[in-house]
Parts: structure tokens; C-alpha cells; sequence
């Protein structure tokens, strides 16, 4: 749903019934809204919680603690890239298969996030 308030709802819920959760996986938006539940349950030195992406939100909460791990990546490059090496290939005379290109992907923890 990629939604702050259905991912707290969820989440809460979810945390309510399964207490025994020390792990949470997150690897799309609503990472504001897992982090809500996850605090309002008193979890947030409990569950370990990985996320995904640098955005202000996300480094906010690895800051706080909430948040131990978040990969980084470089979407804009990707998308970009993805986009234009096909372009090249349909469009272009030669039809030679694009070779492979790799992007950084880098992991923040609250020491490095800034």
C-alpha cells in the first residue's frame, strides 16, 4: 500500500499478536509508519529493523536508533540507465546486447548516516 498510516496500522496489529518479532524487513515506503508502531509497543531496543533508501525520514530514525540498517542505492542512476539502454538498443543500428552496468549500493548505520 506504500502508506505511513496503513504500515502503522499493520504493523501494530501484526506486533500485537506476534510479540516473539525481533526482526522487520522493510522494502518500501511506510517506513515512518512501521517505526510508529514499532515505539508506541515500547520495541524500538528490541526489534532490529532494516530498511532501504536515504531519504530524511529513514535517516532521522537510524539517527534515533529505530532504524539500524538501511541500504542505500542509487535509483535515479538506475532508472535513468535502465531507460536509456534500452533506448539505445531499439533505436540505435547496431542491435548488440547492452553490457551489464553496476551502481553503487551502499549501507548506513547510525555512525555513517550523515
Amino acid at each position: 500500500q506504500d502508506n505511513d498510516e496503513h504500515a502503522y496500522e499493520t504493523t501494530l496489529a501484526i506486533l500485537k499478536k506476534h510479540r516473539e518479532i525481533n526482526c522487520i524487513y522493510i522494502t518500501g515506503a511506510g517506513v515512518a509508519g512501521v517505526c510508529r508502531a514499532i515505539c508506541e509497543m515500547g520495541y524500538e531496543n528490541r526489534i532490529i529493523v532494516l530498511a532501504f533508501d536515504d531519504i530524511e525520514t529513514t535517516r532521522a530514525l537510524v539517527r534515533q536508533g529505530v532504524i539500524q540498517v538501511t541500504i542505500c542505492q542509487e535509483p535515479l542512476e538506475q532508472g535513468y540507465l535502465a531507460v536509456q539502454m534500452m533506448f539505445e538498443y531499439f533505436m540505435g543500428d547496431k542491435k548488440t546486447i547492452p553490457e551489464n552496468h553496476f551502481t553503487d549500493t551502499v549501507i548506513k548505520i547510525k555512525e555513517n548516516i550523515d
